[in-house]
């Protein structure tokens, strides 16, 4: 319980040091390198008094670093609390409760480096304990067929393939090996406020009707390497119709495992309601 507290705390911490547009400027300033207190105020129309206080609240977040080289204090960005941001997000989204649309777009105010790098080796580092796999498991009555289709049908995947209190507008299904996929998910859930998510990635391998294997890469724009994930789904005859595995080996750093086998369970039994009708 107190770990947990803790956590929240340096969420709340973490989200108040980025609510302000300069702060923000500042990270995507401190991004490529070490910047003097001084310089760090240059591009901003404000006070060198106010950009330090900015500093220094980036600082209580730990998001910065405050060096002192030959009486020169140099400022540098600790992406650490950057990944812990970002798990957060990671699990919000596999539970179905998708960040608000203003967080998500802190992600974009740092450049290419800090996401696919540092930010990649930060997630790394804090969740190389974590649990990393997940199985979601459902026998649905109905044909092996019918259930192995509902996966690649743009009319059956609207129906079972969003997050609770989403509706998905289905883009782009090429189903073959190789082939890409884009759902985009709209709506308003009781946690955020109306926006959009797009669910998108590769078709790795396609087995009618036995098996499917996609690679989940809609968070990998935003957050690098470490966001992208592979699920290999498999179709079972049972006597009362077909069991779906859902097998994650490696998920995403620090993406909360219960809350993407929750987010599965739920779609699968979205699925039943879909095939079994």
């Amino acid at each position: 319980m107190v770990e947990r507290v803790s956590d929240e705390i340096e969420l709340n911490e973490i989200f108040r040091a980025l609510a302000h547009p300069i702060r923000r400027a500042i990270i995507d300033q401190l991004a490529g390198d070490q910047v003097p207190v001084s310089g760090v105020a240059d591009p901003h129309d404000v006070s060198l008094t106010a950009v330090s206080k900015h500093v220094r609240k980036l600082e209580d977040a730990g998001l910065v670093a405050i060096e002192t080289d030959s009486q020169v204090c140099r400022c540098h960005l600790d992406a650490t609390p950057l990944s812990v941001a970002f798990s957060w997000l990671l699990r919000t989204v596999s539970s179905g409760r998708i960040a608000s649309t203003h967080w998500v777009s802190i992600s974009k105010t740092t450049n290419h480096d800090l996401r696919s790098h540092r930010l990649e080796e930060s997630m790394t580092d804090s969740a190389e304990n974590d649990q990393r796999s997940f199985t979601v498991n459902r026998v649905i009555e109905a044909p092996r067929e019918r259930v192995f289709d509902a996966f690649l049908s743009p009319e059956d995947l609207a129906a079972w393939i969003s997050p609770p209190g989403f509706e998905a507008e289905v883009e782009e299904v090429e189903p073959e090996e190789g082939g890409t996929f884009r759902i985009n998910n709209q709506g308003v859930t009781e946690q955020t406020e109306p926006m959009s998510h797009t669910f998108n990635g590769t078709f790795d391998e396609l087995r009618k009707p036995e098996k499917i294997v996609f690679t989940d890469e809609s968070w990998v724009e935003q957050m690098g390497e470490a966001a992208r994930y592979t699920l290999a789904v498999t179709f079972d005859d049972v006597p009362n119709g077909t069991e779906v595995t859902m097998l994650c080996e490696e998920a995403p750093q620090g993406g909360g495992v219960d809350q993407a086998t929750a987010r599965w369970d739920a779609a699968l039994e979205n699925l039943a309601d879909q095939v079994e009708a």
